[in-house]
């Protein structure tokens, strides 16, 4: 078991995406159980209808906390091979561990918008359904537009502009490191090394691009036309629904592009065949 105790700066960012992830899927699960089991009693529908939307905001939060996280492995990793000494230096694990901690923190702030702006009547009418209904508060256009733009600004803008500079910095070292090593000869080549986990943070980066592109987008029209629609929500809804094939392609990723995450992995569910 004694490799499995290491743990390195990518690990770090690595097991913060995956809690997040875990985090997302329990919290979709329980929504998509409230909304099948509420009609059960009338302590079950007013036990979800006081949960629905605090749950709601914890998976925001988390899905901010996986796009700052992602892009800061993807920022990560440049450094480590554009400075490999000071990134040495300068940065380690214990101050990766609470950045993740910070960046996790700070996260829940957004996500308490969605119980202040929805909410669901605590008493099951006959024949209804668990519709959500704006607040007073959430029917004003300020605070929508206010909500939707800084949920744009940290879960979609910064994440998107950054990872876009940081990822396309790195393969143009990749490529120009790729035809350096190949002038070598082969001792040279095999002491020179690269940070790793590039290839999988470039997967990462990808799947993250194409599962919140359609919610960038959506929050954009809300901030450039601040208005509440059933309609809108339907779309929100949609593509909420959509981003969530992140969390199940982070997994894959993770799997197919990371040997000591593989390893590691397979490591807890066979500890039996480890000596």
């Amino acid at each position: 078991m004694t490799r499995y105790k290491y743990i390195g700066i990518p690990q770090v960012y690595m097991t913060t995406l995956a809690i997040c992830d875990l985090s997302i899927g329990v919290f979709t699960l329980w929504r998509e159980l409230a909304d099948t089991l509420f009609y059960l009693s009338d302590a079950v529908y007013w036990f979800c209808s006081q949960t629905y939307f605090p749950i709601m905001g914890l998976d925001v939060s988390a899905s901010i906390t996986a796009s700052i996280v992602a892009m800061t492995l993807s920022v990560d990793r440049y450094l480590a091979l554009k400075y490999p000494m000071k990134h040495s230096e300068y940065w380690s694990v214990r101050k990766a561990k609470l950045l993740a901690v910070i960046v996790g923190c700070l996260s829940i702030i957004p996500g308490t918008f969605y119980p202040l702006q929805f909410a669901i009547s605590s008493e099951m009418m006959p024949g209804s359904n668990m519709y959500p209904v704006p607040t007073n508060l959430g029917m004003d256009l300020a605070f929508f537009a206010t909500r939707a733009s800084i949920v744009f600004l940290f879960r979609f803008a910064i994440p998107f502009t950054v990872t876009a500079v940081t990822n396309t910095l790195t393969v143009s070292i990749i490529r120009k490191s790729d035809k350096f090593r190949r002038g070598l000869d082969r001792e040279a080549r095999s002491n020179t090394t690269t940070p790793k986990c590039l290839a999988m943070t470039v997967g990462i980066v990808i799947a993250f691009f194409v599962t919140q592109i359609p919610m960038a987008a959506f929050y954009l029209y809300a901030i450039v036309f601040p208005e509440y629609t059933y309609a809108l929500d339907l779309f929100e809804m949609l593509c909420n629904t959509w981003t969530k094939l992140n969390s199940i392609v982070n997994i894959v990723i993770y799997l197919t592009l990371n040997k000591e995450f593989r390893h590691t992995l397979f490591g807890i569910f066979c500890r039996g065949d480890n000596t």
